[in-house]
């Protein structure tokens, strides 16, 4: 019989009731791939780089466009492209696709009835249509959909932020359908959440076999590496209340977190009598937090002249409240090197 997954129930540390304290999630989950796929795949976690493109270090081209006038909107997508690096997730910034018919790479799109939608990631098929579950048969693609009427279209600082944000999920569709491809091909005598777990393995694919289902848990990362490289990019500046575009990003991370927690842990030593969407649903949100937590450092190791702000602004809004607390726990702690929250 197949055992059913359920949402866990939390208290107010984020923990199940009842249950023992969790072991940290960056040790679960290289225990977990040292006892599935041994200690080579063990080295490919803690080298892989987990942002998805070298951080944004120069402002000068967010502070050009700021002042320049009559931006065309396929001129303004193609400097922010440009700016976030959208080639490493293979879309040229220098192509943006204004036709109506949805390409491979980026778009324009209007989305009146969704003007707090910055942009989004889809499949696109052989028809020119875009997906946002699960990948088509007849996909052909995957396209960043930047929405020209939406609110913050012209806010350089948020916008570039949301373009790195899309990437992360620009890249995971780009390995869906790569793996999917290579499955077809060759399916080895496997289902395909059975062939990626073989084949692939770690944080990319119990992120694939999740989009394979039509699961996006990989917002939690984007939404990381959204708030990440706005703020990193952001002029320091004294905690207050204040409406950077970072905040906006971080907001969404705190969210999105809590979602992963709520749905993360441990599946059992016998993992072939849970349901493989139910799998790929605890284990892609149990990689999540790990990628977010290494994410977190590895900005803040590449920027340690604003670390410390970022810390301060962390315990700035556990003061004033409104936000969520394990999100400024986890940004805290990978600011100060380990340390708690006060």
């Amino acid at each position: 019989m197949q055992r059913r997954m359920r949402r866990r129930t939390e208290d107010g540390e984020g923990r199940e009731r009842g249950a023992a304290p969790a072991v940290a999630p960056v040790a679960a989950e290289v225990l977990r791939l040292q006892r599935s796929a041994g200690n080579s795949a063990v080295a490919q976690l803690l080298a892989r780089r987990t942002s998805v493109a070298a951080p944004v270090k120069d402002r000068k081209p967010i502070d050009a466009l700021k002042q320049q006038q009559n931006v065309t909107p396929e001129d303004r997508v193609r400097d922010y492209a440009k700016i976030a690096g959208t080639s490493a997730v293979k879309m040229d910034p220098a192509v943006v696709n204004a036709s109506g018919l949805k390409k491979d790479g980026l778009n324009l799109v209007q989305l009146k009835q969704d003007d707090d939608v910055p942009a989004q990631t889809a499949f696109i098929d052989s028809k020119g249509n875009a997906h946002g579950g699960r990948p088509p048969e007849d996909a052909v693609g995957v396209a960043i959909l930047v929405n020209t009427t939406a609110d913050r279209f012209e806010d350089e600082d948020y916008m570039v932020g949301a373009i790195r944000h899309e990437m992360v999920h620009a890249r995971l569709m780009r390995l869906t359908l790569q793996q999917l491809a290579d499955w077809k091909r060759d399916p080895r005598g496997m289902t395909f959440p059975q062939y990626v777990d073989k084949m692939l393995g770690g944080t990319d694919g119990a992120l694939v076999r999740d989009r394979s289902f039509g699961g996006h848990m990989d917002e939690t990362v984007a939404y990381a590496e959204g708030f990440l490289s706005a703020f990193f990019y952001t002029p320091p500046e004294a905690p207050g209340p204040k409406d950077h575009a970072w905040i906006e990003h971080f907001k969404g991370f705190g969210k999105e977190l809590q979602k992963a927690r709520a749905n993360s842990g441990g599946v059992g030593r016998d993992r072939s009598k849970v349901d493989p969407h139910n799998l790929a649903i605890r284990e892609s949100a149990t990689a999540v937090i790990t990628e977010a937590e290494k994410l977190a450092r590895e900005y803040c190791d590449g920027f340690p002249a604003q670390r410390k702000n970022l810390a301060a602004w962390m315990a700035y809004f556990k003061q004033a409240g409104g936000h969520y607390e394990p999100a400024l726990k986890l940004v805290y702690s990978a600011a100060t090197s380990g340390k708690v929250l006060p």
